[in-house]
């Protein structure tokens, strides 16, 4: 049973991870995208669209990767997973 536990955490894990990385990704897609704006190789509306799409991604797997916590949150779970290992 602590085995399967231990393989539970290490995918969570991995998919806090992976998320986060796609989130990092969303984030520099944003900043192009403004710049293109800004150059104006991209037209405002096109650009617009592809700012609100980028930013709802970008939250979401900000969301899933855990960003949105409370350092309380994150510190008990941490502090929880300490005392239960002998």
């Amino acid at each position: 049973m602590a085995q399967k536990k231990a393989v539970v955490r290490i995918k969570r894990r991995h998919f806090r991870t992976l998320t986060g990385s796609i989130a990092f990704i969303m984030f520099l897609l944003i900043i192009g995208t403004v710049g293109a704006v800004e150059c104006d190789t991209l037209p405002l509306f096109e650009g617009t669209i592809r700012l609100i799409i980028f930013l709802a991604l970008w939250v979401l797997f900000t969301y899933l990767a855990g960003g949105f916590e409370e350092y309380s949150e994150r510190r008990d779970k941490q502090k929880g997973r300490k005392e239960r290992t002998p």
